[in-house]
């Protein structure tokens, strides 16, 4: 059921990603290069980010009822226990702070990744149309 919803999901946020990309009246979009690597990030990313989503979803909220029945468990035995719980705040303020710095990573590079999938792209294709027409020129000589 969840891999269900997930696609549909995604099918149509894909849709409407691209509903908007071809709605724009001018080209401007495909001549600025910070729209350039935005629209890549989410070509590239797009899909599998939506996916990571909601099973990140599903397991925040199956951590949260993990940590409320341990909390409980732990506050039957001794109130005082219940203080290891602080113990955890570095590591909830990490997780938080960790996906802005990465998606900052991913915007300054995205012109560079664009580039290069570019030039790979452009390359293969060549060698590929070079590869098959030198294999015809080999036979037939």
């Amino acid at each position: 059921m969840q891999r269900r919803f997930r696609d549909r999901v995604t099918i149509a946020l894909e849709v409407a990603r691209r509903a908007t990309a071809a709605s724009v009246a001018t080209i401007a979009h495909q001549e600025r290069p910070e729209y350039l690597d935005r629209l890549s990030m989410l070509r590239n990313q797009g899909v599998s980010v939506l996916d990571h989503m909601y099973m990140s979803v599903f397991s925040t909220l199956g951590w949260i009822l993990r940590l409320g029945i341990t909390m409980a468990l732990l506050a039957s035995i001794h109130p005082a226990l219940m203080l290891l719980t602080v113990c955890a705040v570095p590591t909830v303020l990490t997780s938080t702070w960790r996906p802005a710095v990465e998606r900052y990573a991913q915007e300054r590079g995205a012109q560079s990744n664009r580039l290069a999938r570019h030039l790979f792209k452009h390359r293969h294709d060549r060698a590929i149309g070079e590869g098959s027409a030198g294999y015809r020129h080999r036979k037939s000589a």
